[in-house]
């Protein structure tokens, strides 16, 4: 009885689905503008190996803690330009941004735009929405590294 439990347990994890993408690094920095006005921007990049085309794979959504940001994947191509196609294999970018700055009153300005809630909840440092195949479907981000922050004069 144990050996086919232990049977079945292998089988299953072998055929366990796996993201159609890899995660090489996930960054976050903040930079401070020297002046009151400039404020202060938070950026986050996201480096991933795409196992599928952008044919077969999109990503539309990206959950910070329970912040969202659009999102616009993109890969660099040889001559240096951009591209929001991919193919199996190509290095992908997903870059955010989140710029706050004080008005008059003191109060802080988010220009991120509109605000989407958390479909599930979930532990780790971020949510990636994405399709694969036509089926919406998230990856959890366990560990996005904390850069050290800028100061611009």
């Amino acid at each position: 009885m144990k050996t086919i439990a232990f049977l079945l347990i292998c089988i299953m994890s072998w055929f366990k689905p796996s993201a159609p993408f890899e995660i090489l690094q996930a960054e976050h920095q903040v930079s401070v503008g020297g002046r009151r006005e400039s404020g202060i921007t938070s950026a986050h990049v996201f480096k991933i190996v795409a196992k599928q085309s952008s044919e077969k794979l999109q990503f539309n959504d990206l959950w910070i803690d329970s912040a969202y940001y659009k999102i616009s994947p993109y890969k660099q191509n040889a001559d240096l330009s951009f591209s929001q196609t991919w193919e199996k294999g190509d290095t992908i970018f997903i870059r955010t941004s989140k710029r706050t700055f004080p008005d008059e009153g003191k109060t802080i300005k988010d220009f991120n735009g509109e605000n989407k809630p958390l479909p599930m909840p979930y532990e780790g440092a971020a949510l990636i929405g994405y399709k694969y195949k036509g089926k919406q479907r998230y990856h959890i981000v366990n560990q996005i590294t904390q850069l050290p922050k800028e100061y611009h004069p």
